[in-house]
């Protein structure tokens, strides 16, 4: 899918869905919009393709959900803008995720959001921003051996970065901005 735009306003489905099974899909210059969702959804969906894209939602811009692994996004912008525990891209039980030279941010809630069973995700190049109060550029709890290389990540009212029951988790030559705690865990 190329040079298109998909838009809805539901809580309850998405604009670009990726399904139980769907492999080795390609998204080039795509515009994902959901008003009061989530923009890019996937589930159990592999080795899928997203590259010069905008993706967004109200809740979530793009959510790997379980088993959605070996995705790559690249040279996209991934916004949300919903208050509390969502974020501009969420992986939840997915793996092998690559993010590359990407802008992610919520004004609201979270940048990045990594959590239960989110192992082996990298982001490289990418800048993860989080302006909500108390919220982070970064959370992962419950995600192991994830890396971030090469990126910034800010959030002026929240930790740059919050490791929560999370191990063995890399951060290389990245810049981590926050007027709380750059660090926190």
């Amino acid at each position: 899918v190329s040079y298109s735009t998909a838009v809805v306003n539901s809580v309850l489905n998405y604009a670009v869905y990726l399904a139980m099974g769907s492999k080795n899909n390609t998204f080039t210059v795509i515009f994902a919009s959901n008003t009061t969702g989530t923009g890019l959804y996937a589930l159990h969906a592999d080795t899928n393709t997203v590259t010069q894209s905008y993706l967004w939602g109200f809740k979530n811009g793009a959510k790997l959900d379980v088993g959605s692994d070996s995705t790559a996004i690249s040279r996209s912008t991934i916004t949300g803008n919903d208050t509390g525990y969502t974020a501009a891209l969420y992986i939840i039980g997915s793996a092998s995720n690559n993010v590359t030279d990407s802008y992610i941010g919520n004004p609201e809630g979270m940048g990045v959001w990594l959590s239960n069973g989110a192992n082996y995700n990298r982001i490289s190049l990418s800048t993860m921003v989080s302006n909500g109060s108390d919220f982070d550029g970064v959370f992962m709890n419950h995600a192991s051996s994830n890396m971030i290389t090469d990126s910034y990540s800010l959030a002026p009212n929240g930790s740059s970065v919050l490791l929560e029951s999370s191990h063995y988790n890399m951060i290389n030559r990245s810049k981590l901005e926050s007027n709380t705690n750059s660090i926190a865990n």
